[in-house]
């Protein structure tokens, strides 16, 4: 194979966390959540509205990918046909929205986004050459963010990070 099929991997991640999507899967993507995650999509995250209907939702798209010069494979003397490795990032992002505070000691939408990003590094660990579209995976980081919806309510999203390793 001469190139990296990114769309695939992506295809893969969003495969594996819509089947893990129901109350009747080994590792439940929506364990500990207040309502089921509505959609799995592969978007970047500022193309997704915000509306309540639809969250909590799950996307997944690219960061970057990075092609190590070291070559490998020796399949002739031309340079094309070796094989290279490549590191692939990608970013999976979840997104609750709640109250800001139904209780003063506790917030909800904290501590959902953080069991969201949790189930999601959990079903990846399962599955980790993705259905067979790397060689392996790992979780680089998980960075947390939010905003103010309206008045009262947070928008709450974690950005899980993968590195995705590939030879081709």
């Amino acid at each position: 194979m001469g190139a990296i099929d990114i769309n695939n991997i992506k295809t893969q991640i969003k495969s594996i966390l819509e089947a893990a999507n129901t109350t009747t899967a080994s590792q439940d993507l929506s364990s500990g959540l207040s309502k089921r995650v509505q959609r799995v999509l592969k978007v970047h995250p500022a193309r997704i509205p915000i509306e309540a209907v639809s969250i909590p939702w799950v996307t997944i798209f690219t960061d970057a990918k990075e092609v190590d010069i070291d070559l490998i494979g020796h399949g002739s003397n031309s340079r094309v046909n070796t094989t290279r490795k490549a590191e692939v990032f990608i970013n999976i992002v979840g997104a609750v929205m709640n109250p800001i505070f139904t209780d003063i000691e506790n917030d909800l939408a904290s501590e959902e986004v953080e069991d969201l990003m949790e189930n999601i590094e959990h079903i990846l660990r399962a599955n980790f050459n993705l259905n067979s579209s790397v060689q392996y995976h790992y979780p680089v980081r998980t960075d947390f963010f939010e905003d103010i919806y309206e008045e009262e309510t947070l928008f709450r999203a974690g950005v899980l990070e993968i590195s995705c390793k590939i030879f081709y």
